[in-house]
């Protein structure tokens, strides 16, 4: 969409607005998905096209220093390494940022305590505290019993966050 039509909230019969691979859509519809979407400012004159992209997708670059820092659930005591999910810690829609230091790898329970039922994480990489709504630390992390625990692998497994 046109930059001047996002400011201003609608759109003259001269702006695109689309979605690549569907076509036209209404800025109230683009204006709904911007929070969950992989955004690209595309700047373009009659000379050249600059590309930026912007969301809370991380880079190929931080995934991969995340799989050097170890693919394994950050919650302390939790060995899970199957079916990761990477999450903001701060959470994406307070700070708008992807930092590297603010992700983590949690596995799917984890991640549902902390999206469900107010868990967090707490500290830097390496240095995580699993801590509850009211801020309390959680020691040893207890899980549940998961039907979906396999044998450790040898790798990461890659699968879409």
């Amino acid at each position: 969409m046109d930059a001047s039509a996002l400011r201003r909230g609608w759109a003259t019969a001269d702006e695109v607005c689309e979605i690549a691979g569907i076509g036209r859509v209404s800025l109230s519809a683009v204006k709904q998905q911007i929070p969950e979407a992989h955004v690209a400012y595309v700047i373009q004159d009659a000379e050249d096209v600059a590309v930026a992209h912007l969301g809370r997708q991380v880079t190929a670059r931080q995934r991969t220093a995340m799989e050097a820092r170890g693919y394994q659930c950050e919650v302390p005591h939790c060995t899970s390494d199957h079916l990761l999910e990477i999450d903001h810690v701060t959470g994406w829609a307070i700070n708008r940022t992807t930092q590297l230091d603010d992700l983590a790898w949690l596995c799917s329970f984890h991640h549902s305590q902390k999206t469900d039922r107010g868990y967090h994480l707490r500290g830097s990489p390496g240095a995580r505290r699993w801590v509850d709504q009211a801020g309390q630390p959680i020691v040893g992390a207890a899980r549940s019993a998961d039907p979906t625990r396999h044998a450790s692998r040898a790798g990461p497994m890659p699968l879409p966050i």
